[in-house]
């Protein structure tokens, strides 16, 4: 029985070449582990980084939550499904306003959970009846009523902002916490 061994030019192997076809792969995975550590190093940098102002409508905050406990608060509320990396919740002149900040990856991410927060309202299944919706500072804000209070939220870069506060002081408040936000004092 004879056996051919005849291999054309196309199919033979040459030695050597699989040695730089490890290294390229070996340096293509420590390059994405390398992007995947920075991305992780950045979520650590923004945990905290959500500041609120520390009065509004001339109420002093009178609680505080921030980082991971304010997001697992926050998702209490909304259900998970967003990619948040930083949260604040602030209470004001006992619960006469409460205000909830959370902060994505990008401003992208932010647009989509307000689209989702309004597309769930919408449904008619929540405690809040939409108003409508206003321009304020160049800012698209969601007016709502329900439970005794104005509620009012809008995107902000790459946070999401959601107010509740009493009637009487829900236009003062919103000003206010617009200026604030965008005067810093908002992370």
């Amino acid at each position: 029985m004879n056996v051919s061994t005849d291999v054309s030019p196309n199919q033979r192997r040459v030695p050597g070449r699989t040695g730089p076809l490890i290294l390229a792969g070996l340096g293509l995975i420590l390059l994405l582990a390398g992007v995947g550590w920075l991305a992780v190093d950045r979520m650590v940098v923004d945990q905290g980084s959500v500041t609120l102002p520390t009065t509004l409508a001339g109420l002093p905050m009178s609680e505080q939550v921030t980082g991971q406990a304010a997001l697992a608060k926050i998702e209490r509320l909304h259900g998970k499904g967003f990619t948040l990396i930083d949260g604040a919740v602030a209470h004001y002149g006992g619960d006469s306003a409460i205000l909830w900040v959370s902060s994505t990856w990008t401003p992208f991410l932010a647009a989509r959970q307000v689209e989702a927060m309004r597309d769930r309202i919408a449904e008619g299944r929540s405690p809040f009846t939409p108003i409508g919706t206003r321009e304020v500072e160049g800012i698209t804000v969601y007016v709502l009523t329900g439970m005794g209070q104005t509620h009012y939220y809008f995107q902000l870069d790459r946070r999401v902002i959601w107010l509740s506060v009493s009637p009487q002081l829900a236009e003062q408040s919103l000003e206010e916490l617009i200026h604030d936000l965008r005067e810093g004092s908002g992370g």
